[in-house]
């Protein structure tokens, strides 16, 4: 993830910071980090909340990566939000919103949910190749889910 826009700015600092921290998989400090660029961006950017939908859904990634799924779940929710009130349909922010939300259902267990943002994600991002890491790997992920979704509902032999 890189953010959209990281001015002069303190939000914009703090996102720098808890990005560095996340690829050092520090996900403790770039969670508080994310979280404190969040409440900065809200202060720094009124009406632009573009840097604040960044940050939400950096945290949804992190919290799915330690296993908060509710917690993911939350952030996630008001990222998308956000970011289908300022940006166009196919726009590769909203792909990736909700490609994290499908993760979280998926991680849940809650598979009908999961494949349903699973697809929500492709149709947002028709101008990619299917052969595209991105779009292979959502693929690769809902063919997952499927998978799981059949092996949880089959009779025990």
């Amino acid at each position: 993830m890189t953010a959209t826009t990281t001015s002069n700015s303190t939000w914009g600092h703090k996102t720098f910071f808890a990005q560095l921290a996340q690829a050092a998989d520090q996900l403790d400090e770039a969670e508080e980090l994310h979280r404190e660029a969040a409440l900065l961006a809200r202060k720094e950017t009124p009406g632009d909340w573009l840097p604040v939908a960044f940050n939400l859904t950096a945290l949804g990634a992190i919290s799915i990566l330690k296993g908060e799924y509710e917690i993911a779940q939350m952030f996630l929710t008001e990222a998308l939000e956000i970011r289908r009130m300022r940006l166009p349909r196919h726009h590769r922010q909203i792909a990736e919103t909700l490609h994290c939300l499908a993760c979280t259902y998926h991680g849940l267990g809650q598979y009908d949910l999961a494949q349903g943002y699973y697809r929500q994600t492709l149709e947002c991002i028709p101008y990619l190749p299917d052969s595209h890491p991105e779009k292979a790997q959502i693929l690769v992920n809902l063919l997952a889910c499927y998978d799981e979704a059949q092996t949880q509902t089959a009779p025990a032999a």
